[in-house]
């Protein structure tokens, strides 16, 4: 009987013991909701200060798209004609320097057996897919007739 006493009480405190844990795990737990709770809060603030700001956005982008607008209509005058002419010379030069096959790399490499100038890119892609005739006229060239064009 005594030995059952004796474990009956180790039981029991065994028992307080997991219940003043399980009230620790309790405060825990309301304490990690109450922060996720707050963190919640705070992201919907942000989601709405974005939402905010995106509007702000969109309604600016209009705003300079009808400035936009409005610079092209009154550039329409005589003056603005200079600009027109000015503007189109340097495509024009502009479409010089850049390379004929992609027409988007500027030209940093020339063929040394017919001296025609393309982009690094357009050249390697060619050597790498043993496409070695020039693009412009068609001249077969090897690596070492590949080399680098230095503008000034």
């Amino acid at each position: 009987m005594d030995i059952r006493q004796i474990k009956i009480s180790s039981l029991e405190s065994d028992c307080a013991e997991w219940k003043t844990r399980a009230d620790g795990e309790k405060s825990n737990l309301e304490a990690m909701r109450k922060l996720a709770l707050d963190r919640e809060k705070a992201l919907d603030k942000q989601k709405l200060a974005m939402r905010k700001a995106e509007e702000e956005f969109v309604r600016s982008k209009k705003e300079a798209d009808k400035q936009a607008a409005k610079m092209k209509a009154t550039n329409s005058a005589p003056g603005s004609q200079k600009e027109a002419d000015l503007s189109s010379e340097n495509s024009a030069l502009l479409a010089l320097v850049k390379c004929t096959t992609c027409k988007i790399n500027m030209r940093g490499t020339v063929i040394t057996k017919c001296m025609h100038t393309f982009c690094k890119e357009c050249i390697e892609t060619r050597i790498a897919t043993r496409q070695r005739k020039c693009p412009a006229c068609g001249i077969m060239f090897g690596v070492s007739d590949v080399q680098p064009l230095y503008l000034q």
